[in-house]
């Protein structure tokens, strides 16, 4: 892959792969310094990264400074919430947008996180509430927006003046314009290996300037169930998704997100055994042009931190199926190269979905 680029936000960026074991910690070599660490707290991006990671700055024109605030920004306030015992003996983890005057229970979560729904050229203000036992972030994975927002703790703006990570009890006020309507993600990036497989993460919608939310629309969102080397992929949080219910004659935009922290997903729309065709959309937030906006065989293959847009349309009632499928456990995948098998060959799991056009 080749790709050019023009720099137009200064301060500190991350460019990394979105598999976590390609740019864990665990893949430094030399013991972790602690020259990079200040005010006690570990920077992510220089500590608690490495491999497949590279750290970008763009230096400002002038002065760095972030942009005059809105008064009539549109404001919501989020709650990162803890619940022990969710994964077996380990806790999960979700962040939980608040719907009218109560703010969650502080033991409340949500699995996967609250679809954020904002508006193109909007300007936003979301305050982020950290009721947690850890330390955490938000990551607006694909939005464009101001380095100091972008959610990498002790890294993200520039020089002295940089976000601090959420710590417990403690909050962040993120400010940002959305430039684009479409499918987005937002995420940890805190521990990604644990929190990331625990629920910190969730679907981010932003509708053109004038729209609603669309009630044709379906998303789905895949991950992992939980931290354990026997986890599950899952689909909206379960790998039992309820049936999908759509209507004859009206066009459905499908959103397909993979936030699994290592697994890429197969997915297809069938009818019996037989793949059908959906009409391609967006991709990672970007309307395609009309020459790629074509009708396309419904199997996509979805890699970790990718988002897809498809519309189906059906013209009767009908009976199909949305078929999921994806590697076998960490377990399963571990005990199958010890025996000599190639990753074609490892077992996979299957999810599927059944699709009601009435």
């Amino acid at each position: 892959m080749a790709m050019t680029w023009v720099p137009t936000r200064p301060g500190n960026w991350i460019f990394h792969c979105h598999i976590v074991t390609h740019m864990s910690d665990a893949s430094r070599l030399p013991p972790v310094s602690n020259a990079s660490m200040s005010n006690g707290h570990m920077n992510h991006a220089e500590n608690g990264m490495a491999g497949l990671v590279v750290g970008l700055r763009v230096l400002p024109k002038g002065k760095f400074a972030l942009t005059q605030q809105n008064s009539t920004r549109k404001r919501l306030r989020v709650f990162i919430t803890q619940k022990e015992h969710v994964y077996g003996d380990q806790p999960g983890y979700s962040y939980i947008l608040q719907e009218g005057a109560t703010p969650p229970a502080f033991d409340s979560v949500r699995i996967p996180s609250s679809t954020i729904t904002v508006r193109q050229n909007e300007p936003t203000e979301i305050t982020v509430i950290n009721r947690s036992k850890t330390t955490a972030t938000i990551h607006w994975h694909g939005i464009e927006l101001e380095s100091y927002y972008d959610g990498v703790g002790d890294w993200s703006g520039w020089n002295s003046f940089v976000a601090p990570s959420i710590a417990p009890g403690d909050s962040f006020v993120v400010r940002m314009t959305p430039q684009r309507a479409g499918t987005f993600i937002y995420h940890t990036h805190t521990d990604e290996n644990t929190q990331l497989s625990s629920g910190l993460y969730g679907a981010m919608i932003v509708l053109p300037p004038n729209g609603v939310r669309d009630t044709t629309e379906r998303v789905f969102l895949l991950g992992i169930g939980g931290p354990d080397d026997n986890a599950h992929a899952v689909v909206n949080g379960t790998s039992k998704p309820a049936p999908i219910d759509l209507r004859a004659g009206v066009p459905h935009r499908f959103r397909f997100i993979n936030i699994s922290p290592l697994e890429s997903h197969t997915v297809q729309l069938l009818s019996g055994n037989t793949v059908q065709t959906w009409r391609a959309l967006a991709k990672d937030g970007a309307e395609l042009p009309p020459q790629q906006a074509t009708s396309l065989t419904s199997s996509l293959v979805l890699h970790p931190g990718e988002t897809y847009d498809f519309e189906v349309m059906r013209a009767k009632p009908e009976s199909l199926k949305l078929k999921v499928i994806s590697p076998e456990t960490i377990q399963v995948r571990r005990a199958g190269l010890a025996k000599g098998l190639t990753r074609e060959t490892i077992p996979r799991s299957t999810i599927e979905i059944p699709v009601i056009v009435h």
